[in-house]
């Protein structure tokens, strides 16, 4: 039985799909292998804008080791993760 929290999951990401198949970053399919079934997946553009996000990610996380140092920049990773498992 889903649960409330599992449906506004469930609902957000539709929406969230949704929005980027709107703006052009992804395409949504039939899957061959399922009939009920959608694939999704990126087009150019929203291959670009991943590229654009890892760089960005990768040139923060160099920036806050050099910031902070490097023990305490995996402490801050670690406890991030942690949080965010945590958040579930």
């Amino acid at each position: 039985m889903d649960t409330i929290g599992t449906l506004a999951t469930q609902l957000a990401r539709g929406l969230e799909a949704d929005v980027e198949r709107r703006l052009g970053e992804i395409v949504r399919e039939p899957d061959p292998g399922d009939r009920g079934a959608l694939t999704a997946t990126l087009t150019p553009e929203g291959e670009r804008l991943l590229k654009a996000i890892e760089r960005s990610e990768r040139d923060a996380e160099i920036a806050l080791a050099q910031a902070v140092g490097p023990d305490r920049h995996l402490a801050v990773r670690t406890a991030l993760r942690d949080l965010i498992r945590a958040a579930g």
